[in-house]
């Protein structure tokens, strides 16, 4: 397995120019993905010569990449950051479509779906997009005032998961951005100790966790306030107790309140796991795919059954002339 393809083009000349870079590549070249509202990343290193300094080349930021490994299409972006020494080896790092939703606007929504957010966003954007979920869930309307793309969706997707227990995500599928579920990016793949697993490590933490739910209403002109609130008593038996405070909408009764209250506990009465593996690199995996994951640990047996599924939270896959490997942050499903 080797590059199959590796350009940078320069769209800052007229016409535009076209470099193959891919024998000039230094060291490893890494590439980043994550479901938390970040752009993928394509981060590597080329040794400009004095040959291709006469013909005028060197990286710029604004250029556009185009990265294939073993005649797969991994990675298209824009350069975003150059730097380089007295060796005349340049670190480059570059972006996917991703990275424009870091841009700020100010929109109003009506009360509308994820999927027409994300639709009217990537037509501002003018960005290639492929919604793979739909959602037929309405968020209610709202005002964005110089909020970024970004977190416009994040809003939307978080009520949605308080809503209805969905999870949905964002990521750049080579040049295009996808809105997805996380149901829809479920794979076959097994990684375990008999495969291509090279290390493992688990990451448990109550950091996170509340047992007792306040959700609380002030009407300001009445100067009434009105609360509820919902406790798991065998959490804090075991934790001690553990409060959040959350703010009701003014229009909720109190029927509504109690049920946003028992909703929240359920969301954060939980420990936090998270799974970091080596493994050799497959594209099968990448931020927001489901895996099954299996390993022979006594410890962990009443957690971890057989073949676990997991979601990919973050991976960052290395490509080199010797190996190719990948590190994977995950969560237990």
């Amino acid at each position: 397995m080797t590059i199959t393809k590796f350009t940078l083009t320069h769209v800052a000349s007229n016409p535009a120019i076209i470099w193959d870079v891919a024998e000039l590549v230094k060291g490893s070249i890494k590439w980043e993905t994550d479901i938390e509202f970040a752009a993928g990343a394509l981060s590597f290193s080329i040794y400009v010569g004095n040959n291709d300094y006469s013909r005028g080349f060197h990286p710029s930021n604004g250029d556009i990449v185009d990265f294939h490994w073993d005649n797969k299409k991994v990675f298209y972006g824009r350069v975003f950051k150059v730097s380089t020494d007295e060796k005349e080896i340049f670190q480059v790092t570059a972006y996917d479509n991703l990275r424009y939703l870091k841009g700020e606007d100010a929109l109003v929504f009506p009360v509308s779906t994820a999927r027409q957010r994300f639709e009217r966003i990537m037509k501002i954007c003018q960005l290639p997009y492929k919604v793979v979920s739909d959602t037929t869930y309405k968020v209610k309307a709202e005002v964005c005032d110089g909020d970024t793309y970004f977190n416009m969706m994040k809003k939307a997707i978080e009520d949605i998961k308080k809503a209805t227990g969905n999870e949905y995500f964002l990521r750049t599928n080579y040049n295009v951005v996808e809105f997805a579920q996380t149901t829809a990016t479920r794979t076959k793949l097994l990684i375990d100790e008999n495969s291509t697993m090279t290390s493992w490590s688990f990451d448990f933490s109550a950091d996170e966790l509340y047992n007792v739910v306040k959700v609380v209403k002030t009407d300001s002109e009445s100067k009434s306030f009105t609360s509820s609130t919902a406790a798991w008593q065998d959490s804090i038996h075991r934790y001690g107790r553990l409060s959040k405070v959350e703010k009701a909408e003014t229009d909720m009764n109190q029927a509504q309140m109690d049920a946003k209250a028992n909703q929240l506990l359920r969301e954060l009465s939980n420990e936090t796991n998270e799974l970091t593996l080596e493994a050799i690199g497959t594209l099968n995996v990448r931020a927001g795919n489901r895996f099954f994951f299996s390993i022979n640990s006594n410890f962990l047996k009443d957690l971890i059954k057989n073949e676990h599924e997991v979601l990919a939270k973050s991976v960052t896959h290395v490509f080199d002339e010797a190996s190719w490997t990948m590190q994977i942050k995950a969560r237990l499903l």
